[in-house]
């Protein structure tokens, strides 16, 4: 496989499963594998993979494969937008990226009617995206996250 491919949970080889289960554990609250999978089967998310192995059956340590989950994002002002919700992989380069954003996911968006493709990231991650979209991208929002625990007592 060269390209993209949107599949669903139950086709993923053995390979992608370990990836799958990697990626939706990259989103603290997105339910889990048994949700997600709920999703993607209702069409309500989407799952894609990259995988460049010969034989998905056959583990290839150095093969480029990724797993990535993503979802329509409408807004009460009739905006949307594609985010990319979840994501995991391995031995993917900058070339495999840009490949998988510009040919295939951004294609996706456009199909859809989504004006961007949006991602929430985490730092490590988004100096990969940095490197791979090279000035294309806007940095929107910052997200800052703080603890708010323990939860207030009910009184």
């Amino acid at each position: 496989m060269d390209k993209l491919e949107r599949l669903m949970p139950y086709e993923l080889a053995p390979p992608e499963v370990t990836l799958y289960h990697e990626a939706v554990a990259t989103d603290d609250h997105g339910g889990g594998v048994e949700f997600v999978s709920q999703c993607v089967m209702a069409g309500t998310m989407e799952l894609w993979v990259y995988n460049e192995m010969e034989d998905t059956r056959i583990e290839e340590p150095l093969a480029p494969i990724l797993v990535v989950v993503t979802r329509i994002v409408d807004f009460p002002d009739g905006h949307r937008d594609l985010l990319i919700q979840m994501m995991a992989g391995r031995n993917i380069t900058a070339t495999d990226s840009h490949t998988i954003i510009h040919e295939h996911l951004i294609n996706y968006a456009k199909q859809q009617g989504a004006l961007r493709l949006s991602a929430m990231v985490k730092p490590e991650i988004f100096d990969h995206f940095e490197e791979v979209l090279n000035g294309v991208y806007k940095k929107e929002f910052v997200v800052i996250t703080l603890p708010c625990y323990p939860p207030l007592e009910d009184t």
